[in-house]
């Protein structure tokens, strides 16, 4: 790839919402080392205002918080015309079939 073929690949703001501090700090430190920009929640709540305040590009959400789980935080935003859009990637130590078909079903990308 020459020069001119090559893109440049902007900085991404990437919302890490966990309720486990060292989740959050691992997935920071790697979004950092990844030359992209983490913005930390510690539950549901918090996460929408954040996201109402700045929106982000990403969004990597934990399912099971205290306060509103990750299904309701995405039933929030998917239901948003402001927040409809934004990429979810669900992450959560839960692997049941029904977790991910619901999280999908409720309009997670991954």
């Amino acid at each position: 790839m020459d020069k001119k073929q090559k893109t440049k690949i902007d900085k991404a703001t990437i919302l890490v919402v966990d309720d486990k501090e060292i989740n959050r700090d691992v997935l920071r430190s790697l979004i950092t080392t990844l030359g992209h920009v983490p913005i930390l929640a510690e539950n549901g709540l918090s996460a929408l205002t954040q996201m109402k305040n700045h929106p982000p590009d990403l969004v990597l959400l934990d399912i099971l918080m205290p306060k509103m789980d990750g299904y309701k935080v995405l039933g929030h935003m998917k239901g948003d015309s402001f927040l409809c859009n934004i990429p979810v990637i669900m992450i959560s130590a839960v692997y049941e079939m029904e977790s991910v078909v619901r999280c999908i079903e409720k309009g997670a990308d991954d």
